[in-house]
């Protein structure tokens, strides 16, 4: 069932305008990844062959030997570039030690290592948290210093990954009929949270006391409380 799966996500992302602006933000981040890649492979290659012509210009012989070692310097070194692009797995636990600013970055990043192994229907919401998830970021550094921050850093790096674990660690064997539903209705009360933090911000009347009461009281409602 998980080809499935992943061909009905996929369905839903292409025709969900926040999956296509999401698409679109990967690729970007992509194409620019590999453009810095490719950059400094090229400065690598420049350095070598400036070294090699320094060598051959002070008399050195620049012969078979000291080609293959230059080969070589550039093979691990490009290949050491490529691995240092690879973004490291986020890890839920480390979020606490996250500035403010990045948290919703890397719960971002989070939620897409766990897109895979969610029900499909939950993509569009995860489509339309990572783009409130963008947004936030940055805005957050107008309450870093604020008491009202502990508030975001409680929703955003423990209530919703705590809901998404919740969700994955029902066994299978045991798991209500609609155990899916409840992590989507979930997830849409996060979102819709977010987004009216995103706007509080914007707007200059970002009241933290009201966040916290405002989602405890729709986790409640909703029947999302952990046991």
């Amino acid at each position: 069932m998980e080809p499935q799966f992943n061909r009905a996500e996929d369905m839903l992302r292409r025709v969900s305008p926040e999956g296509r602006a999401l698409a679109h933000r990967e690729r970007m981040e992509r194409q620019r990844r590999t453009n810095r890649q490719l950059g400094l492979c090229a400065l690598l290659a420049l350095a070598l062959w400036l070294l090699l012509f320094g060598l051959g210009q002070g008399g050195v012989a620049v012969g078979g030997p000291l080609l293959a070692g230059a080969v070589l310097v550039f093979l691990l070194g490009c290949a050491a570039i490529l691995l240092g692009f690879r973004k490291r797995p986020v890890r839920i636990a480390e979020l606490q030690g996250v500035p403010l600013t990045a948290v919703p970055a890397k719960v971002g990043d989070w939620l897409e290592q766990q897109r895979n192994l969610l029900p499909p229907p939950a993509a569009p919401v995860l489509d339309s948290l990572s783009r409130q998830l963008s947004v936030l970021g940055p805005q957050l550094a107008a309450i870093k210093h604020d008491p009202g921050a502990n508030a975001v850093r409680k929703l955003v790096a423990t209530e919703l990954p705590e809901l998404v674990e919740r969700y994955r660690n029902i066994p299978a064997s045991v798991a209500p009929a609609d155990a899916g539903a409840q992590l989507v209705e979930g997830l849409k009360i996060i979102d819709g949270e977010i987004h009216r933090i995103s706007s509080d911000l914007a707007s200059g009347s970002f009241d933290a006391l009201a966040t916290q009461n405002r989602y405890l009281q729709l986790k409640y409602d909703a029947g999302l409380g952990g046991s």
